[in-house]
């Protein structure tokens, strides 16, 4: 059940108090534009910053807006906070900067809302108390995009996937990764080509090659979801996606990124 807007007010005013840790440096996102009228806008909150602008949904095109493996139906829980979680997975291994940062977003045109925030890769899991969001965004509109830096790839951000849950033990198995984009029209075709990243930071030969992704259009205003299948990737470690698209006016569209894939545990086979 949603919560009444003074609810939300009454706890938007104890996460600013006092009592709180420090606040980092440099969270919030300078090119916002936020109502000073309102209560619920952007701005710091303890360690986040988090709130609505009054800005469209950047990203037309194929930028990444949302990297994820599952969101859980907050829409009814009782629970007071929500669990962004990652991959437990060593940065030093991956070359990675140790530091991830999270940036959760409502995919919807009309009423925008953002929470910006930073965790050590290490933690594997940042909770916040939620009562804005749940009462602000709707789960099917939510997207949440982690992401860290390598020195083997310059002026690149490597993309984390990550899992919405209600609780630590609200783990389901990861089975695809859910891309969030606004392409702002309707896509016809996309291929997906996927190569591993070598110790060196060097893109190797690809995995798949302009494979075809199956997906349900959408119209131009609402956002663009792609799933791309975990068992397509191989060994953990940083890939690179290219994807390609057409639309149905046959215009391109194409976007790269990297992500960090975690190899799926195997069950230990049992001795008759």
């Amino acid at each position: 059940m949603r919560r009444p807007y003074h609810l939300v007010a009454l706890l938007l005013a104890a996460t600013t108090a006092s009592g709180d840790p420090p606040e980092p440096d440099g969270l919030c996102d300078p090119s916002l534009k936020v109502d000073p009228r309102s209560e619920y806008g952007y701005t710091q909150r303890g360690d986040r910053c988090e709130g609505l602008y009054i800005q469209s949904v950047s990203g037309a095109g194929l930028a990444l807006l949302s990297l994820t493996t599952s969101i859980a139906d907050y829409s009814d829980s009782e629970n007071e906070s929500l669990f962004i979680q990652w991959p437990r997975l060593s940065a030093e291994k991956l070359k990675l900067d140790g530091e991830l940062h999270i940036r959760v977003s409502r995919l919807h045109k009309g009423q925008y809302y953002r929470m910006d925030t930073r965790s050590p890769f290490a933690a594997s899991e940042y909770s916040w108390n939620a009562e804005l969001v749940r009462a602000l965004v709707p789960p099917r509109d939510l997207g949440i995009l982690a992401h860290s830096r390598s020195p083997l790839i310059s002026e690149e951000d490597v993309y984390v996937p990550t899992l919405l849950a209600h609780s630590k033990a609200d783990i389901v198995p990861i089975e695809r990764y859910r891309l969030g984009f606004f392409p702002g029209t309707i896509l016809a075709e996309v291929l997906v080509t996927i190569a591993p990243v070598d110790a060196v930071g060097k893109i190797g030969p690809p995995i798949k090659d302009m494979a075809k992704l199956p997906f349900a259009p959408v119209p131009p205003s609402l956002p663009q979801f792609l799933e791309l299948p975990t068992d397509w990737f191989s060994e953990t470690g940083i890939y690179w996606v290219w994807i390609s698209a057409k639309t149905r006016d046959n215009s391109p569209l194409t976007t790269d990124f990297y992500l960090v894939h975690a190899k799926a545990k195997q069950a230990p086979s049992q001795k008759r």
